[in-house]
């Protein structure tokens, strides 16, 4: 296969959300790679991504320092190969909605089970506790923003947080990926709690400024 064939600096070039770009110098040279080289396909990397957090829960769930470093390089690695899924399809032009439903599925499906799993490898009534408002947080997100987008204002667009970019910069750094940098970091520093205790208090927090901004920019409009 020839380079020629896909516009890798087109794609390179694309305007990715800031959390996406942090992660883009290691994934994307293993896009190209698996684009030039292999027939494997964007459906079947998004399964290996999942794969690779199920390990990361097994080390996660000994509780151990050493395991919850392997364990922390396995969902860095998920991370890594979750961008790649999308660089691949997007290059190649095999995007499609069961891929998109897929990679969705096995992404909400990884952040929880990451939760639970290094609850219980700490295996403390408190981290048992902070894992608990951990998992609430990131589903709560998701039910009220689309709920606000298809039953009220009926519209995909994202809302604007303000008049400036300062609100929007920390909206779209906080994310997924900053979820899987954030909790390798943790657990190498044998702080697992930390990454719990982190998203409990910055995931609900979250949700309660969306509901703000929701009733705020309704309130302006009526």
């Amino acid at each position: 296969m020839t380079e020629e064939k896909y516009d890798f600096q087109r794609a390179k070039k694309e305007d990715l959300e800031l959390a996406d770009r942090m992660l883009r110098w290691v994934s994307f040279p293993i896009s190209k790679l698996i684009i030039l080289h292999t027939p494997i396909t964007p459906n079947q990397i998004t399964l290996f991504s999942f794969f690779l957090s199920l390990v990361g829960c097994f080390f996660f769930l000994r509780g151990d320092h050493i395991s919850l470093i392997v364990g922390g390089a396995f969902i860095f690695l998920r991370q890594i190969f979750d961008q790649v899924d999308g660089e691949v399809a997007r290059i190649k032009g095999l995007s499609s909605s069961l891929g998109k439903w897929l990679d969705g599925i096995t992404g909400f499906l990884s952040s929880e089970l990451i939760i639970f799993s290094l609850a219980i490898g700490i295996g403390t009534p408190l981290a048992y506790l902070v894992g608990a408002f951990t998992a609430i947080a990131y589903p709560m997100q998701y039910l009220f923003v689309y709920f606000y987008k298809l039953e009220i204002v009926k519209s995909s667009e994202p809302i604007a947080i303000g008049n400036g970019n300062k609100f929007n910069f920390l909206r779209y750094i906080y994310g997924s990926v900053l979820f899987y940098v954030l909790v390798p970091l943790f657990v190498f520093m044998n702080k697992p709690l930390w990454a719990l205790l982190f998203f409990a208090v910055v995931g609900n927090l979250f949700w309660v400024g969306i509901l703000l901004v929701q009733y705020l920019t309704l309130r302006e409009k009526n």
